[in-house]
């Protein structure tokens, strides 16, 4: 199954040019850039994804509430 693509170039390239008061980026740079946010936000899915089923095979049950988010939220970020 082909990975799946979390973002896109054209707002993420507006902002970085934004922020860099004009930097320019050769698409070949802009796709790595994008394959590089690609894979983080991806280990980022698998990871609450990791937790979010524990805690749901825990509790029992299906539906993800605010305590089960930060919860997940607060052990991702201490590891």
């Amino acid at each position: 199954m082909p990975e799946e693509k979390f973002v896109s170039k054209s707002p993420i390239f507006d902002y970085f040019k934004k922020q860099t008061n004009g930097i320019n980026v050769t698409n070949e740079i802009k796709d790595k850039m994008i394959d590089y946010l690609n894979d983080k936000i991806n280990d980022e899915i698998d990871l609450i994804i990791i937790w979010a089923t524990e805690i749901m095979d825990l509790q029992n049950k299906r539906t993800i509430q605010e305590k089960d988010w930060e919860f997940i939220k607060n052990h991702i970020k201490k590891n």
